[in-house]
């Protein structure tokens, strides 16, 4: 049996990064996206652009490859472009550069973006590694520079 490699493959969309929650399913997904059409070369440096002295056909297949990984990942980043032109991203700038859109969204969301069902929960792993016990609460209370008629307590706890 031979297996059919003409038939056109349509992969699933990528999924809209909102934030550090989802981050890595994100980076996952575009990863395949772009490898699947063959882009990821222009992501991690390995297709460098063409010379000048190429021919004009190499050039504009160059400019093809970059537009379109460009577009993957910026249809799929909207949610957080706040947050990147915050931390500098100005993609006019930038030349619609897809390995700078790339790098900034890496160095920026996994370490930034609280979104409600992880803020409360650092909040929350930071509150209780900090007061374990009550033991603890009491420690930190014999040591507050409460006046003394309210503390110590007349009983030894």
């Amino acid at each position: 049996m031979t297996l059919d490699y003409s038939a056109k493959y349509t992969p699933k969309p990528i999924p809209d990064l909102e934030g550090d929650a989802d981050f890595q399913q994100w980076q996952s997904a575009c990863k395949f996206t772009l490898h699947r059409f063959r882009l990821s070369g222009i992501i991690d440096g390995t297709l460098e652009p063409p010379a000048a002295t190429d021919p004009t056909a190499t050039i504009e297949e160059y400019r093809n490859k970059k537009n379109l990984a460009y577009g993957i990942i910026r249809d799929s980043v909207e949610p957080v472009m706040y947050e990147l032109q915050a931390a500098g991203f100005d993609e006019d700038d930038n030349h619609y550069d897809p390995k700078k859109l790339w790098d900034v969204v890496h160095k920026v969301i996994p370490k930034s973006t609280p979104t409600p069902a992880t803020q409360g929960h650092h909040q929350g792993m930071e509150f209780s590694a900090q007061n374990r016990s009550a033991a603890s609460i009491i420690g930190r209370a014999r040591s507050s520079p409460l006046p003394p008629i309210l503390w110590p307590p007349s009983q030894e706890w």
